[in-house]
């Protein structure tokens, strides 16, 4: 019996993603790597400006502005009180005449809960600005003082140009400190607010000084600093300590010797240098007063220069 041939016809799928699909995908990459934006805002840029990335980086711009408008209108009646402070030390091949940790700054940086806080683009903010107050150091000298620390409070912090970090790379410029906590608040939806900035260094950038920085109670995870990056630090206790001497600055353990007693400045909570001076220090077998520590210090090292404390500056997180 006859039967007809049965016809076949054959279908080819393609396990491949489509041309279009894949730019826009690989556009949404750049700019979230750039910017940091939210997902939804970075998908409507790469939609609206699908094979333009400068015009899609620009349009994300405009609506992360917006955004951060938003939230800031939302939130500014609402209280931040959590966040961080950023200390900061010049590394020796960016302070003048090579000298690491001739230049400090501390930054306070707010926000209203610890999920936000323990976020990298709240951390990245707060070290950028303690950055850029190191960086910033003989401009910011001309404001209001405490002894020998220049002081910014909330209303002038905001005011501060921000710099980028050594090897950090983003196509997006960069404005200053409250432009950029608006940015910020867009992408983490919650108010950032900047506290407080003080830096040291005010009279004369010479070579006879050097600064100490220390913070109690990093985030977890925090790396330790290296002495090829900035040494910048987080925590919810921070300190500056002011070292003056002849050529204090010339001296190779001056910065060691300079932050070990901004720990003791932050660990003790002193109220005046005299006090610090007297009390006995931290973490040695035998009662030794701090001038005692400082002057075994100085021979255990070979050093032969005179250490004065001159100044010392202690801040907690969202204290009054």
């Amino acid at each position: 019996m006859f039967r007809p041939a049965l016809l076949f016809s054959t279908r080819c799928f393609s396990t491949s993603t489509p041309r279009s699909a894949s730019s826009a995908v690989a556009l949404i990459k750049k700019l979230r790597e750039a910017t940091a934006a939210p997902l939804n805002i970075t998908r409507s840029a790469a939609a609206a400006h699908p094979d333009n990335y400068d015009a899609a980086l620009a349009f994300l711009q405009q609506e992360m502005a917006k955004r951060g408008e938003k939230v800031a209108a939302k939130s500014a009646d609402r209280t931040a009180n959590d966040g961080w402070i950023a200390v900061a030390q010049l590394p020796g091949a960016l302070g003048k005449q090579g000298n690491k940790g001739r230049i400090g700054a501390m930054v306070e940086l707010n926000c209203e809960t610890d999920f936000v806080a323990r976020n990298e683009v709240f951390q990245s903010l707060a070290r950028r600005s303690a950055w850029s107050a190191c960086i910033l150091a003989e401009e910011l000298a001309a404001t209001s003082t405490e002894g020998q620390f220049a002081i910014r409070d909330a209303k002038t912090a905001g005011e501060l140009p921000l710099v980028r970090l050594p090897g950090e790379k983003s196509d997006e410029p960069t404005g200053n400190l409250l432009e950029e906590s608006s940015k910020a608040m867009a992408t983490l939806g919650e108010k950032v607010a900047p506290r407080r900035i003080a830096t040291a260094g005010k009279e004369g950038f010479s070579n006879d000084f050097v600064v100490g920085v220390y913070a109690h109670g990093a985030p977890s995870g925090s790396p330790a600093p290296s002495a090829d990056e900035p040494h910048v630090l987080l925590g919810r206790i921070a300190g500056l300590v002011v070292l003056k001497g002849k050529e204090i600055g010339a001296w190779e353990s001056a910065a060691e010797l300079a932050n070990q007693l901004a720990r003791e400045v932050v660990g003790a909570a002193p109220e005046s240098v005299e006090e610090l001076l007297g009390m006995q220090k931290m973490g040695e077998r035998e009662a030794k007063t701090v001038r005692e520590w400082i002057d075994g210090y100085v021979k255990q090292k070979g050093g032969s220069v005179e250490v004065n404390v001159d100044g010392m500056l202690r801040w907690e997180r969202s204290e009054q």
